[in-house]
């Protein structure tokens, strides 16, 4: 998302809080609820890596930022998200595809099938959004999802908007998502995310 008003690019990570961020823009969760007016904003929905843009007149100058989230944390809200439909036909047709053939198990999704639906936006790095080769980035800020108030007030303050604390979208009630993985589960997840957990200094021991 891109806005000219603020002159600064959001590069959204799926399941990384990026609905809060439009909310902080004053964007509803949906694009089909949203009327066009505020014509000052680019790309306000759908995920698009940075480097799309990086040919754009403006790229260099304005603030480009990202959320990010645990690898493990990330990959049990997506596989959850999805399996319960998604927001849209693309999603339920992806969860029919690669997901439905589990019934559920995320152990046997993660052992089985996690591989190759990483290119799937919701499994996808997030150093691919976000990253060159050797873990380089050309945003200014990268937030984390564990500490996005703190996060979001940054955000705020950098480009100028009013902040008075934030309301998180897309919320489940789910058990912590440590329990969702054993030693085999964690190894193979690992695999897939490991240069997300080197990009964005995340340990990738799950007590």
């Amino acid at each position: 998302m891109i806005s000219h008003k603020h002159r600064c690019l959001f590069v959204h990570v799926p399941k990384t809080a990026g609905k809060s961020v439009l909310d902080l823009f004053g964007l509803p969760v949906l694009g089909a609820d949203y009327d066009g007016s505020k014509d000052w904003i680019e790309d306000p929905y759908g995920h698009i890596p940075v480097h799309s843009y990086e040919k754009r007149k403006w790229f260099k100058s304005y603030y480009k930022f990202a959320i990010v989230r645990h690898p493990l944390d990330r990959l049990v809200s997506a596989f959850h998200f999805l399996d319960k439909g998604g927001l849209n036909e693309g999603d339920r047709a992806f969860a029919k595809e690669h997901l439905s053939p589990y019934n559920g198990d995320f152990q046997k999704f993660v052992t089985e099938g996690l591989e190759s639906a990483k290119v799937y936006p919701h499994f996808r790095p997030q150093s691919d959004w976000l990253c060159k080769r050797w873990g380089r980035t050309d945003l200014d800020y990268v937030g984390k999802f564990e500490t996005l108030e703190e996060s979001m007030s940054e955000i705020a303050g950098q480009i100028g908007l009013e902040y008075s604390g934030m309301r998180r979208l897309n919320t489940s009630t789910r058990a912590e998502w440590p329990t969702y993985f054993d030693r085999r589960t964690r190894k193979a997840a690992i695999k897939v995310y490991r240069k997300d957990f080197w990009c964005f200094n995340y340990r990738s021991k799950v007590s």
